[in-house]
């Protein structure tokens, strides 16, 4: 296990070639006036990546915003989209290391936001949507059906929604998609295993790579027999934005941590 750790500390340096970075940076695609609207628990606006922030929309509360939540969700997902390391280290971290944020600070809201979370980032020049988050239990329902009527309003609009962590849930069953992933006209991204590197200690590399689908997350049919995610991608052991001096820190001063999730 110790020499798997070690391995996997190194993921971020194959995750650009995995998902076609490389090739986007090659022409210099990196989110260059690029506005994403991420929609989240919240954003800790002191760490230096927030810089990118164009808006805030704060619907729930501000607890992202405290110290007390170094590594919160929302700080996460918007590090992994377009955060970069202060020291230079570890620079482009971020998928898209040049892009712009517009922020939905819903919380744990409900279902019953789903449909009007998009005006606001709308308003401020996103095109393209983040929902790394989603309610198991029910793939289609009205959360998803308020996503597709967007889009089918809005043709010009892209939406990205994570499939659910719940692939080894006992309660789901074989229906594990969460909502609004279950969307018709969404992207619905599951978790790849990491690269094939990262296993060499582990065998099996035909099972083991980065093709394949990781066991927690959630996968296979949904209610009305789509197949479901659309994609999948690196989701474990990713460094996003952290607070300086936490436990969960991995560089220190640098204000990056590691996650597992969609």
């Amino acid at each position: 296990m110790a020499v798997l750790f070690r391995k996997s500390r190194r993921l971020d340096a194959y995750v650009p070639s995995l998902v076609g970075v490389e090739l986007a940076r090659e022409v210099y695609i990196r989110g260059n006036d690029e506005v994403v609207g991420i929609t989240d628990t919240g954003l800790y606006l002191y760490h230096l990546s927030a810089r990118k922030v164009v808006m805030y929309n704060c619907w729930a509360n501000k607890a992202d915003e405290a110290e007390t939540n170094p590594c919160d969700h929302g700080t996460h997902v918007a590090g992994l989209l377009a955060g970069s390391s202060i020291r230079g280290k570890h620079a482009n971290l971020g998928i898209g290391d040049k892009t712009r944020i517009s922020f939905m600070d819903i919380g744990t809201q409900g279902e019953t936001c789903a449909g009007q979370l998009h005006c606001a980032s709308n308003d401020a020049g996103a095109k393209i949507f983040s929902f790394s988050w989603g309610t198991p239990g029910s793939d289609y329902s009205s959360q998803a059906r308020d996503l597709d009527a967007f889009i089918y309003e809005n043709l010009d609009v892209l939406v990205v929604v994570a499939a659910g962590n719940s692939g080894e849930s006992s309660t789901t069953g074989q229906r594990t998609i969460s909502s609004p992933s279950g969307a018709k006209i969404v992207i619905s991204v599951g978790v790849s295993l990491n690269s094939a590197a990262s296993f060499t200690n582990f065998g099996c590399p035909d099972v083991f790579n980065e093709r394949t689908v990781a066991s927690f997350s959630s996968a296979r049919f949904t209610t009305d027999g789509r197949l479901k995610p659309d994609v999948v991608a690196p989701g474990m052991s990713l460094f996003h934005c952290s607070l300086q001096g936490t436990s969960q820190a991995v560089w220190p001063g640098d204000h990056w941590c590691r996650c597992t999730s969609t």
